[in-house]
Formats: C-alpha cells, sequence, structure tokens
C-alpha cells in the first residue's frame, strides 16, 4: 500500500515557543485517532527551542485531506499560524521507501 509522509519545519516568533509547543500537542493527531494515521511525531530542535518539526505518516493523500479538511485541523492550523514565522515554514510531501517500524 502506497503511504505518504510529511515533514513541516516551523520556527516560533520570538517569545512564543511555549504556546507553539502547547498549540502542536493539541494537534487533531495526537488529541485522538485517525483512521489511516500511522506514525505522527512532534520534535523540538536541541539547537534551537524555537525550531520545532512535525513528521507523519498517512496510508493515503485522500485520508491526509480528509484530516486537514475538518474543523478540528482548520481550527489548530489557525491558532498556530499567527504564533510561527511564517517564512520559516518548510514542508515536505514525501513517500517513504525505507522504514523500520512498518512495511513502507
Amino acid at each position: 500500500m502506497p503511504r505518504v509522509t510529511y515533514f513541516v519545519r516551523m520556527v516560533a516568533k520570538e517569545g512564543k515557543a511555549e504556546e507553539v509547543r502547547e498549540t502542536l500537542l493539541t494537534n487533531p493527531a495526537i488529541a485522538g485517532e485517525e483512521p489511516g494515521r500511522v506514525v505522527f511525531a512532534l520534535h523540538r530542535s536541541r539547537d534551537d527551542p524555537n525550531e520545532f518539526w512535525i513528521y507523519e505518516t498517512w496510508e493515503s493523500e485522500d485520508l491526509v485531506g480528509a484530516h486537514e479538511s475538518g474543523d478540528v485541523f482548520l481550527k489548530y492550523r489557525e491558532t498556530l499560524r499567527p504564533l510561527v514565522d511564517g517564512e520559516s515554514v518548510v514542508w515536505g510531501n514525501t513517500e517513504p521507501f525505507a522504514v523500520k517500524g512498518y512495511e513502507a
């Protein structure tokens, strides 16, 4: 089964790192089970406490679309946006080909 993995990097605006951290912890992927989500992980840089990364793997693009079009996710995203430097956001859409932990 093809899967899709996203990597998202963002840097909190000055003085907003803890708010970003707390908001990330309310992400619907952490808050509850969703069909098709295989992995979801939040990371914080060891070198820059304002830098955060999201890593997630889904069974399909369609399931990602369903997740991202839901009211809960849309509210989460709108809460996060003003806390993050928009120029810092890097988003990668990848297809895993070798993974330890689940079949790629």
